[in-house]
């Protein structure tokens, strides 16, 4: 899967003028300038004489009872039992100290909050008793519709009047049944729908904070889009975590996280950071996140209880954060500001054991180091922008992009001779099919270069490092940034450059493999191709490129006999072989002898592979007219699946299952799962359909794919994997003619079970998907026999063009 572009200008959209440009380069320059100014104030300040002479706290944790009526599976408040709790008179006395003179917000949480009678009483004499008070906040569970609402009105009416800001956070950990079984009572996720919608009809700011566990974190996706769609401009995600304030010592390694899981939460955190939403504290906690999940990195984010804020809880008791801080001591009994001094060497200890391991949302400032980094990047981006498009137009204009006038012989281009090879390619954003095709061109080197050293180039580490998990003989190889594949002593240090598979295509990354291939080539490198597709291509300045790549090979063959034709157009060497795409060869080696699976007699079995289609492939559209046209192609799907399940099932009276499964699960170049939902959504019967929502690994997809009876596959290696495991297919040409799946259709004659995605004829397709069915065992065979086929053929490409001696399967 090639990395596509995340902001694509509309079409007969106007660039911005000079004047707006300059505008916003000054507004980049101000934000940047203040992040730097701010910067030694931080470091001096708060990161260093605020530890042994505090600032007084500016944020106040205030967490207003111990008890709850939900029965949350994080957080363990809920079998406390109710004992004293401050009164607004006591509260009053404890704000009086010189420790809160200075406090701007304060956030009321529990607990649920609303179980407190007197909640509006409270917020009163939070007004009146912080005189630079600037903003309160409130969580709930919203469990008590009724109760929740009036209590939450009230106090918001109370800060109304004092010109105080207010905001409601309600807790929603999932959609239907995710929510009620994360918060552990049935009913919760309906009462709170009921408030959000109450508070916004009543105008007032509410957002949604949704905890993640390993009991709905697959469902993270469903509630942010939950909130899109309810226009909720405020929503914050974050994990379940150890706290001592609730109590739940030992999370952590009860509710664990799978691996699959964690990487899960990676990506979506990762999406997050990208989501234009998004304000900057959050980005910062999100990426943070990442860094700790992905890398076991410390903590980046900012935290206010490093250094200005406090937390009271309920009985009047003092501590630093709510995570790891002791309690102090009571302010009833002592003066809040000298247990807050006198604490100060628990507080250092905090900060060294234990806050560079936090994954607590808890959000402040970021550390000076941080500050400095992002205040230079915020003034330099517009610059760096400018200079990457001046850069593309000069490089365009004068052929920069073209074959060097020399194309040297490789010193060793037989693989038998490679001691250690660079492999690049869209790796970072990897499909199934990729990790299928890079599978295969391990067990390549395997057997032809034994004991050859590897190294990876990847456009995000974090996702190669999972798929080293997941394929056999990757576990040591080394990775890379592609941006950096090009560097000279990397390319000394190989003896080939190999582009392991994916297509040649229109995508600003081609330039890193160019640069590979330019500098393999001045130093005498083999420059392979193994089974990569060309096109398509739009511009000059990439057919140029993707000329000059194929022109600088050295050896190597593509997938499919249009790639040639259009490689030859752009300069290719006759060299080149004509094979398919290497990932049948790894998927034919994976098919175990068990048949289907026990379910056979019982109900079938119809998978979806299916895909959004986007803009490398639609270039006549804007975002706005593809996004409808995929929105009715899920409908058409969806439309083709039930019929087929309906005549089938009238005819034989054997109950049919659709299964929506991913082949690619990362939300760069498009999640599955977020379109199967929508094609899931178009059921008229919803227990027809299962959307498989867990991210699944490529074994794991193997498995649940290959007890299948059959498939409707738009993915182009949905294809490939049907076709190897023999699960007959309607297929869905999302690319075109001369695209990848019209060129693999043709090629095994199965153009009547193929439908053009921009024609789909619903009825038809439905007949067709039947027909199928009925047919299975021969058509089973057919693709099988299809696939022997084209093994063979590579077999004979792999001796042909790379001088072997012989192939071993």
């Amino acid at each position: 899967m090639a990395p596509q572009r995340l902001f694509i200008v509309e079409r007969g959209e106007e660039s911005p003028s000079l004047g707006e440009r300059l505008y916003r380069y000054i507004k980049s320059v101000k934000r940047g300038g203040k992040l730097l100014c701010a910067a030694p104030r931080q470091l001096i300040r708060e990161e260093w004489l605020g530890q042994y002479f505090p600032p007084k706290p500016v944020v106040i944790q205030f967490p207003v009872n111990d008890i709850c009526n939900a029965r949350c599976v994080m957080c363990h408040i809920w079998q406390r039992k109710r004992d004293h709790e401050i009164t607004p008179q006591e509260l009053r006395q404890i704000l009086a100290d010189p420790l809160f003179r200075r406090v701007r917000y304060v956030g009321m949480s529990g607990g649920e909050p609303t179980l407190r009678s007197d909640l509006p009483e409270i917020g009163r004499v939070l007004i009146e008793t912080l005189p630079r008070l600037r903003g309160m906040g409130i969580i709930t569970n919203a469990l008590r519709v009724r109760t929740v609402v009036e209590r939450i009105l009230a106090l918001a009416e109370i800060a109304r009047a004092a010109n105080v800001p207010f905001g409601i956070n309600v807790s929603l950990d999932g959609i239907g049944a995710d929510h009620d079984r994360n918060r552990g009572v049935r009913g919760n996720f309906a009462a709170a729908v009921e408030v959000i919608r109450t508070f916004q009809q009543q105008g007032l700011p509410v957002s949604v904070g949704c905890t993640l566990t390993p009991l709905n974190c697959y469902g993270a996706d469903e509630v942010l889009e939950w909130c899109e769609q309810n226009h909720l401009q405020g929503w914050e995600f974050r994990l379940g975590v150890e706290i001592k304030r609730i109590y739940n010592e030992g999370y952590g390694r009860q509710h664990p996280f799978t691996p699959e899981q964690r990487f899960h939460l990676i990506m979506f955190f990762d999406k997050l950071v990208h989501h234009p939403q998004v304000d900057e504290a959050h980005r910062e906690f999100y990426h943070s996140l990442i860094g700790q999940l992905a890398f076991g990195l410390p903590r980046k984010a900012g935290c206010d209880w490093r250094s200005r804020g406090v937390t009271l809880d309920t009985r009047g008791n003092i501590s630093y954060c709510s995570v790891q801080s002791p309690i102090l001591g009571s302010a009833l009994k002592r003066s809040a500001w000298q247990l807050f001094k006198e604490g100060l060497p628990e507080r250092r200890r905090i900060l060294r054991e234990h806050c560079d391991s936090c994954q607590h949302d808890l959000l402040g400032p970021p550390p000076a180091r941080v500050m400095v980094v992002r205040g230079v990047d915020t003034i330099l981006r517009p610059w760096r922008r400018q200079a990457r498009k001046l850069y593309r137009w000069f490089n365009t204009r004068v052929g920069a992009f073209q074959a060097p006038r020399s194309l040297l012989r490789a010193a060793h281009n037989s693989p038998s001779t490679w001691q250690h090879v660079l492999v690049t390619g869209w790796y970072g954003t990897e499909t199934a099919g990729d990790k299928a095709i890079l599978g295969e061109l391990l067990h390549f080197l395997r057997t032809y270069a034994p004991g050859c050293r590897i190294t990876l180039t990847t456009l995000d580490r974090k996702v190669s490092r999972q798929t080293r998990l997941e394929l056999t003989g990757l576990e040591n190889v080394a990775l890379v940034p592609m941006d950096r594949g090009h560097d000279p002593a990397l390319i000394e240090s190989v003896d080939a450059v190999i582009v392991g598979g994916g297509p040649l295509e229109e995508i600003d990354q081609m330039e890193h493999i160019w640069r590979m291939f330019f500098e393999a080539n001045r130093r005498r490198k083999a420059r392979i191709l193994f089974g990569c597709g060309v096109g398509p291509l739009h511009t000059d300045r990439l057919r140029q490129m993707v000329g000059a790549i194929l022109q600088m090979t050295t050896a190597g063959f593509l997938r499919d006999a249009e790639s040639c034709e259009y490689a030859v157009k752009l300069g290719a060497p006759g060299s080149l072989g004509c094979a398919c795409d290497p990932a049948l060869a790894y998927l034919q080696r994976w098919i175990t002898p068990s048949p289907k699976g026990a379910h056979e007699e019982e109900f079938l079995r119809i998978v979806g592979l299916v895909r959004a289609n986007t803009r490398e492939y639609i270039v006549d559209m804007t975002e706005a007219e593809l996004k409808r046209f995929n929105a009715r192609t899920a409908g058409q799907i969806a439309h083709i699946l039930e019929s087929a399940c309906q005549m089938h099932q009238a005819k034989t009276k054997q109950p049919v299952q659709v299964d929506l499964l991913p082949m690619h699960a990362l939300w760069v170049g498009g999640d599955d799962r977020i379109f199967n939902r929508y094609v899931a959504r178009h059921f008229r019967n919803p227990e027809t359909v299962r959307v498989e929502r867990a991210y699944l690994p490529l074994e794991t997809l193997l498995q649940t794919l290959s007890s299948a009876n059959a498939a409707v596959a738009m993915r182009y290696h949905g294809h490939l994997f049907c076709m190897a495991l023999g699960i007959p297919f309607l297929s869905i040409d999302y690319t075109g003619r001369p695209g990848k799946v019209h060129s693999l259709i043709r090629r095994i004659g199965y153009e009547p079970w193929s439908e053009e995605w921009r024609n789909i004829d619903t009825a038809r397709a439905a007949s067709r998907l039947q027909d199928l069915l009925e047919g299975r065992p021969y058509w089973s065979a057919y693709l099988r026999q299809q696939t022997d086929t084209l093994v063979g053929e590579l077999y004979r490409t792999y001796t042909r063009v790379f001088d072997l001696p012989g192939v071993r399967a």
